[in-house]
């Protein structure tokens, strides 16, 4: 690779190469030629001379020289590297466009009297040398990186786990399905495929997530992590008529095969037909981007953008695996592949917690249809925070971050600062130039987001000492022991988690299901005498009572409805994120759940009126709109409760800060440790890297 020894040679190109060509033709090739090339540098255009032959070809000439040929065989201009290097580096931080940086440098070269021959005479030669400088570049990034890693101490263990099965993310040879595991998924035998099969137990992290984020994964041990996913819906490829354009694959992708993709799709859709006793789907036998698939989208009425992309990333915010969505939607197959491809590079004893949009739902379809079965057991979901409020209050309750124990401080919203700062690159591209430059963007990302991980650590510490002290004041002056709250906050989770009643018409739907009780119920009438059986004839006709217990089933309905919303203002109060058009879609639907209950209240005083109800029967009281939603407990919505007083959890101001305070206080012990472990981890990674250093420089 002759970059190599020009970079040491100029010190990083900081001297200036030598021109380094053959002047005279070569006597022992039989096929040589007489080369004539423009030389574009900062502030000159040059003109230079060489013999090109099959010995000593005009690419490597250049190179050793400082140039950068626009053709690897017969080129006809040159750029100087350090004038690639800038323009590399400069695509990096703005959106890459090769048009008006070629204009730019053709008319200022111009203003100094330098011209070049052609209409537009750069652009096509220049992009053409760019490129595949930036393809040398990486490689040569790559094959340096690739050196030291097999230069650190414990050289004999990463090659034997190497040896088992490569780590890198786009190895062909670690695919979720086999072919033999799919015909059977298709067939109607009872053998379900184990993503666990093919894996060989791992005693660390491989070393592609070490390289990821040595925070994460660079320590000797790797108890548990925080990762998250989301898809981006703006990062997408232009349709082309005419299909893809050749692969070009960076030799550090973040992107997982779309092989391992679509074996995934198909899997989760056989599962998913079988299990409900359909034909399996027809595997798919063509590229999901032909263009025939873009006329069946277009004829299926779905509008969306060609391949957007969702990414794995760590709790630091650095992207761990990339896949390209190649159907509407964000399919579970997606995520699926990204956490199948996790857990592949994890040790069989790391936990995972996954942070996710709709977490909940890709939790009860892991549960419902069998995905990830092999690893759920050291697995747990949340929803990522700021998407949270987005989800019903019971659902809050179970997957918030700042309820499930474990997630610490982390947010799961990393996905949108990276969003953010790939946002220059939403421009389409063709397919792999797009995959190309995102692997490119992630890799700057990742070099420059290294240097700031001691910074990000000791903002974290004083956050988290911050936070941790305002949770111990709030506890202290709540004037309730610990127990107590977290007995009141066990009794919330329970009583806002239950299933709600629904009223007597649908209860009918599902009476065949109370077939156990028939026979309790006759031997209760059995032992009735001959008036009480009159009696309960009667009421079980009564519209009165009918009423009466829809009424019942609406009221609590309504109370949930208003404990939740209670509870979930009480965040909303201190973020006010929550937009007014949902609050008016909310109070619409509460309102009308009000206005019915009060109308069957309406009825049952009519019944009253009419000596159609039970004897001595009393209406309900009917609900107040106004200050409804203030929960006070004098309401009238809360006299008939039939349980006694409202719980503490309820009705106590002060219980209900003290569970607040009790769960950010247990969520800052748990991000106090992860950033111990962290700290740790990033001083044995640094440690490693310095061994590997002087490891290699001793080897030279």
């Amino acid at each position: 690779m002759p970059v190599v020894p020009l970079l040491r040679q100029t010190r990083s190109l900081r001297d200036e190469a030598t021109i380094n060509v053959e002047g005279q033709q070569c006597a022992c090739c039989l096929r040589t030629r007489k080369l004539t090339l423009w030389v574009i540098r900062f502030s000159k255009i040059e003109q230079i001379e060489l013999w090109a032959s099959e010995c000593s070809s005009a690419s490597i000439q250049l190179i050793r020289s400082g140039l950068f040929p626009c053709s690897p065989v017969y080129p006809t201009l040159a750029v100087d590297i350090r004038v690639l290097d800038f323009v590399r580096r400069l695509f990096l931080r703005i959106a890459p466009n090769y048009t008006a940086w070629c204009s730019a440098a053709t008319d200022f070269l111009a203003s100094q009297g330098y011209h070049l021959p052609g209409d537009d005479p750069l652009r096509r030669r220049f992009a053409n040398a760019l490129q595949w400088f930036m393809s040398l570049s990486d490689m040569a990034t790559a094959r340096i990186d690739t050196t030291l890693q097999r230069d650190v101490v414990d050289e004999e263990v990463e090659e034997m786990e190497t040896r088992k099965r490569p780590m890198l993310a786009h190895a062909t040879s670690a695919l979720p399905l086999r072919t033999s595991s799919m015909k059977r998924t298709d067939s109607d035998s009872s053998d379900e495929w184990d993503p666990s099969e093919e894996q060989v137990p791992l005693s660390r992290p491989s070393e592609y997530l070490r390289s990821r984020c040595p925070l994460c994964f660079g320590g000797k041990k790797c108890e548990s992590i925080i990762v998250a996913a989301d898809a981006c819906f703006t990062q997408k490829h232009s349709a082309q008529k005419c299909g893809r354009d050749p692969p070009r694959t960076h030799p550090n992708t973040y992107f997982i095969p779309e092989e391992e993709v679509n074996a995934w799709k198909h899997y989760a859709d056989c599962i998913r037909s079988r299990k409900q006793n359909q034909p399996p789907p027809p595997k798919r036998t063509k590229p999901d981007h032909t263009h025939d698939d873009e006329q069946d989208h277009c004829e299926e009425g779905l509008r969306v953008p060609k391949s957007p992309i969702m990414t794995l990333l760590c709790r630091h915010d650095r992207p761990l695996f990339t896949v390209n969505m190649n159907t509407p939607g964000e399919g579970q197959h997606y995520v699926l592949a990204l956490l199948a491809k996790l857990f592949e590079n994890l040790p069989h004893d790391t936990i995972v917690r996954f942070l996710y949009d709709i977490g909940c739902q890709l939790h009860r379809s892991c549960v419902k249809w069998g995905f990830l079965k092999p690893y759920m057991s050291r697995m747990t979901f949340a929803v990522s925070i700021f998407h949270a409020f987005g989800h019903q209050w019971p659902c809050q309750m179970i997957y918030h971050p700042r309820k499930c124990i474990g997630c610490g401080l982390s947010d799961g919203e990393g996905c949108e600062r990276l969003w953010h700062s790939l946002s220059h690159l939403i421009a389409y591209g063709r397919y792999y130039v797009r995959m190309y430059n995102l692997d490119s963007q992630l890799n700057f990302n990742n070099e420059e987001g290294l240097s700031k991980l001691g910074v990000w650590l000791r903002r974290k510490v004083i956050a988290c000492e911050s936070k941790l002290n305002e949770a111990e004041e709030v506890l202290r002056k709540c004037g309730f022991p610990e127990d107590v709250l977290q007995r009141e906050w066990d009794a919330q989770i329970k009583a806002q988690t239950k299933p709600l009643p629904q009223e007597a018409l649908r209860l009918r739907k599902s009476r065949d299901a109370a077939l156990d009780y028939e026979g309790k119920v006759k031997r209760k009438e059995d032992s009735l005498g001959v008036t009480a059986k009159q009696q309960l004839r009667h009421l079980i006709k009564s519209p009165f009572l009918t009423k009466k217990m829809n009424a019942r089933a609406l009221k609590t309905r309504i109370r949930e409805r208003l404990r939740s919303r209670k509870f979930e203002l009480d965040r909303l109060e201190r973020s006010y994120r929550k937009q007014r058009s949902e609050q008016r879609i909310n109070e619409h639907t509460q309102d009308s759940l009000t206005r019915k209950y009060n109308r069957l209240c309406d009825d049952m005083d009519t019944i009253i009126r009419q000596n159609k109800a039970p004897r001595n029967a009393i209406a309900p009281v009917k609900i107040e709109m106004e200050g409804l939603f203030d929960l006070d407990v004098d309401d009238d919505i809360w006299l008939d409760i039939g349980l006694g007083a409202p719980p503490l959890w309820l009705s106590n101001d002060d219980v209900r800060a003290g569970i607040r305070a009790m769960l950010d206080r247990d969520r800052c012990l748990e991000e106090r440790k992860r950033l111990l472990d962290e700290r740790s981890a990033m001083q044995e990674w640094f440690k490693r890297g310095m061994e590997s250093s002087d490891h290699g420089n001793a080897g030279q």
